[in-house]
């Protein structure tokens, strides 16, 4: 009766970390719905960074490839990318946003959104919680239980073709609105600490061994 709990929980653990939770009926605040790719254009990660390569080339700036956390693939001699920046899981445990900011590079497991001339007043950190369930609602392949066993893949051309749209409050005059984004993303920030602490609670419960 037990294991028989444990994997209804397991399969709840699983709908918590697709549910996507849009806030959209704030009153006080106007939406537009903006597609991607006019604010970002994707692109891949450079090839060549594989772990001989980076071996070659030890230095100080950061890789990062397809992990779903802030953690390096390896530290090299020259950087790609100098600033703030939202990138994306290719392939793995695809569709996951990470924002990695400073003077870094990425290897071709790992995608970039790279600004363009309409994307400002644009709040990255938003629009990373409003996009990530996009994204992993678009990814292929094979998807497993928790996180283990899957490879699914998600590539800038998948996206480009897509072109999906996401919610940007806007001011009376039509401009994004900085200020409504943060508020909201601290919103977001909330909700995905509940949706953690769910998460840890829920595998803390089916690990539970019974003699």
């Amino acid at each position: 009766d037990i294991e028989n709990k444990k994997r209804l929980l397991q399969n709840k653990i699983e709908n918590i970390r697709k549910l996507r939770i849009v806030i959209e009926d704030e009153n006080d605040i106007v939406f537009k719905s903006v597609h991607l790719t006019e604010l970002f254009t994707p692109k891949g990660g450079d090839m060549r960074l594989s772990k001989s390569w980076c071996k070659e080339h030890l230095g100080e700036f950061p890789v990062y490839s397809g992990s779903t956390v802030d953690e390096m693939y390896s530290s090299i001699d020259e950087y790609k990318y100098d600033g703030e920046y939202l990138t994306w899981v290719i392939d793995g445990l695809a569709g996951y946003i990470m924002k990695i900011k400073g003077k870094f590079s990425i290897t071709c497991h790992r995608g970039i959104l790279l600004p363009t001339d309409a994307c400002k007043n644009v709040d990255l950190q938003y629009v990373k919680y409003v996009l990530e369930p996009i994204f992993r609602s678009r990814i292929r392949g094979r998807i497993g239980i928790n996180g283990k066993n899957e490879y699914t893949a998600l590539k800038p051309k998948h996206i480009e073709k897509y072109d999906d749209t996401i919610p940007i409050p806007i001011t009376t005059d039509g401009k994004f609105d900085l200020g409504k984004q943060q508020e909201l993303a601290r919103k977001y920030a909330t909700i995905e600490s509940i949706k953690t602490d769910l998460y840890d609670k829920i595998m803390e419960l089916t690990s539970i061994v019974v003699y």
